[in-house]
């Protein structure tokens, strides 16, 4: 683990790179993987140790690898073609995660050192990295019993985050160890695709991970963090309007929104001073929803 973190952080070959997401990609993709996560984090828990912990090292790596790829796209100076690459890979993930996609791996083994042309790209690195995030986001989330959100579930508005006690009092310490160090790399990652990916594949998935992450962190009551998460759905949600007119709601918002109004079910009775972020969304949703013609009760029964 060590070592593919170091091949994901350094300024090596960009073939090197993508093996080694590849190789994390698989690991997090191992069942019962919140286990994995506890054990590489409480191995390297030890006096002397904290600052050297992978699990730690690896949500930083991961977190530059997407700004890497995508930041230029958030940065008001970046240099144009910085820009444009940026956006040509954040357009194209959605198909490269629809398509088949051979093992660079297997490809190497045949090739030599060198992998085939075209299988080393930006797309591929960024899909790898927003996948291990994700795996990463929800592993951390079901060691403290929470389980993703599914549309089916009933909204309904709960004193404290619905989860596994029995599952969250065994990994409580760890947990919150866990989060109280990585919490600002994930949410960045996650953050920086859920302004630059307009993929409703992608995006559903990265809301998914987000919104667990988050009422993970309501149920352990860490406040910082979890209003971290909050703010950015909240902001979000809505696009500011362009030069007077009417708010203009695309995919990606009403996502963002519905994920909001569920964080807000779930987290109702521990937002605290979050509440206000949360009533100014929903006044600019439901001035957003006048504008559209669609004033508040004419929605279906």
């Amino acid at each position: 683990m060590v070592l593919l973190d170091s091949m994901v952080s350094r300024e090596g070959p960009a073939w090197q790179r993508q093996l080694a997401l590849e190789c994390l990609s698989e690991w997090c993709a191992q069942e019962r993987f919140e286990d994995k996560i506890r054990e590489l984090y409480s191995a390297w828990s030890g006096v002397g140790q904290e600052d050297r912990n992978p699990l730690v090292s690896l949500s930083l790596s991961l977190e530059r690898v997407v700004q890497r790829h995508v930041g230029p796209l958030l940065q008001a100076s970046a240099p144009p073609a910085a820009v444009q690459q940026a956006r040509a890979a954040a357009e194209a993930v959605e198909a490269h995660a629809l398509r088949p996609r051979p093992r660079l791996l297997e490809a190497v083994s045949h090739a030599g050192h060198e992998p085939p042309p075209g299988m080393v790209t930006d797309v591929a690195g960024l899909y790898l990295a927003i996948d291990c995030v994700c795996r990463l986001a929800c592993g951390v989330s079901r060691l403290c019993g929470v389980t993703p959100l599914a549309d089916s579930d009933p909204l309904i508005m709960s004193s404290t985050p619905r989860c596994d006690e029995q599952v969250m009092l065994q990994n409580v310490e760890v947990t919150r160890s866990i989060i109280d160090r990585t919490w600002q790399y994930s949410l960045a990652s996650l953050q920086a695709v859920m302004v630059t990916v307009s993929s409703p594949v992608l995006l559903s998935r990265v809301l998914g991970s987000y919104a667990s992450f988050a009422r993970a962190c309501g149920a352990l009551q860490l406040l910082g963090p979890r209003d971290k998460a909050i703010a950015p759905l909240c902001r979000s949600a809505l696009p500011g309007t362009s030069s007077g007119g009417p708010v203009v709601l695309k995919p990606y918002n009403i996502l963002i929104s519905k994920v909001l109004l569920r964080l807000v079910f779930e987290l109702g009775g521990v937002l605290g001073e979050a509440w206000l972020l949360v009533l100014e969304a929903m006044q600019r949703l439901d001035t957003a929803l006048s504008e559209r013609g669609l004033p508040p009760g004419s929605g279906p029964a």
